[in-house]
């Protein structure tokens, strides 16, 4: 599954999620991403950076069974470097 499309100016990498933080419910973390909804798991081990609340902007690093590796808040300049904010 590919997580950005063609227009993103970032680059591609696979495993990688920019998205909004829908809901956090326990160790879980679900997203809306360029995809659609994506659940995410964290545990002791996921590299946080900063503080995620419901609402942020984010970009994770997910492993292929959908386990967080790190996640931190999306800055505004890489937030407008995607196309997911835009409307078609």
């Amino acid at each position: 599954m590919k997580t950005f499309s063609a227009t993103d100016q970032t680059g591609f990498k696979e495993g990688r999620y920019r998205g909004k933080v829908l809901h956090i419910d326990g160790k879980e973390i679900v997203i809306k991403a360029k995809e659609g909804e994506v659940r995410l798991h964290r545990d002791d081990a996921t590299k946080v950076v900063g503080q995620i609340r419901q609402g942020d902007m984010i970009e994770a690093q997910a492993n292929d069974q959908q386990h967080l590796l790190s996640i931190r808040p999306l800055s505004q300049s890489d937030a407008e470097k995607t196309n997911m904010e835009k409307k078609k």
